[in-house]
């Protein structure tokens, strides 16, 4: 059994490494890393990857944390195909596992034989997928990505900020960077966005939650405190006809917080490689 590890976020996105029964694997900043990642929210030497008995598990080597599908490793965990691996907000690994075949000359054209017949049934299948369920959806998700309102979500989460820098439970240092990395973005700097955004970043990884008095946010940063999929944002960009910005559970002050994080966070995905990308987040 062969485990494939793909980097998702990051100048290394798309980058995968492999590993088989009996090896480790280093994760982290560290040039000596086996897996490096070259962003400053990750550890010199972050984590450990190794199989054992055809089993893929992780071990966590930063005081930084990593988690596996929104859980934190606090010991060995075992991860299997379609985990993701969590080192920091713009860090993550996707586990995909290959079982090899060791089947004769004579299975393997049975085995060829069969493939080709389920790639043909597979072409069909997907052109009636496409005609009749899919062709609908992908327009609509297209008019979606053009009617999402950035601004409008960037004026709402400006405005929260001002509320708690005025109560003293965010910097105001912070606010300013959250407005520069706006201005980069609407003068089409898209470098100078994305450079701005990852600082923006970088900061809520270590900042404190502004709800932090309260015992379930307590000693958690703003990064560590996120929903798992940014609903908030959606809602915020006027893309979930559902649900009304301005009424609970979307006016609360964790989903503001978790919205900004993941406004920040698709915002450095949209300007990534000086260009907007605006597949950017979850089909908008």
């Amino acid at each position: 059994m062969a485990y494939h590890l793909t980097i998702v976020f990051g100048a290394d996105a798309g980058t995968t490494f492999a590993i088989e029964d009996g090896q480790r694997c280093t994760v982290g900043r560290s040039e000596e890393s086996n897996i490096r990642i070259d962003d400053d929210a990750v550890a010199w030497e972050h984590a450990v990857l190794f199989v054992e008995d055809n089993r893929l598990f992780i071990e966590n080597l930063s005081a930084l944390g990593t988690k596996v599908n929104g859980r934190p490793v606090t010991e060995r965990v075992r991860t299997v195909n379609g985990d993701r691996i969590e080192m920091a907000p713009n860090a993550m690994l996707t586990v995909e596992s290959t079982q090899s075949s060791t089947s004769g000359s004579g299975s393997m054209i049975v085995v060829l034989a069969l493939i080709g017949v389920v790639i043909l049934g597979a072409g069909v299948g997907a052109t009636l997928l496409w005609n009749f369920v899919l062709k609908d959806q992908f327009v609509e998700a297209t008019e979606q990505r053009e009617t999402a309102d950035w601004a409008s979500a960037q004026n709402r989460f400006e405005s929260k900020l001002r509320e708690w820098v005025d109560e003293q439970r965010v910097p105001a240092e912070f606010l300013a960077s959250f407005e520069r990395a706006w201005r980069f973005y609407q003068l089409d700097d898209t470098r100078g966005a994305n450079r701005a955004y990852k600082n923006v970043m970088k900061d809520l990884v270590v900042l404190q939650h502004p709800l932090s008095a309260d015992p379930r946010f307590a000693g958690r940063s703003f990064a560590g405190t996120a929903s798992p999929k940014g609903e908030e944002l959606r809602v915020y960009l006027g893309l979930d006809r559902g649900q009304d910005p301005d009424t609970m559970p979307w006016a609360s002050e964790e989903s503001h917080a978790s919205g900004i994080v993941w406004f920040v966070r698709q915002q450095i995905r949209r300007t990534t490689a000086g260009e907007v990308q605006t597949d950017a987040f979850g089909g908008l």
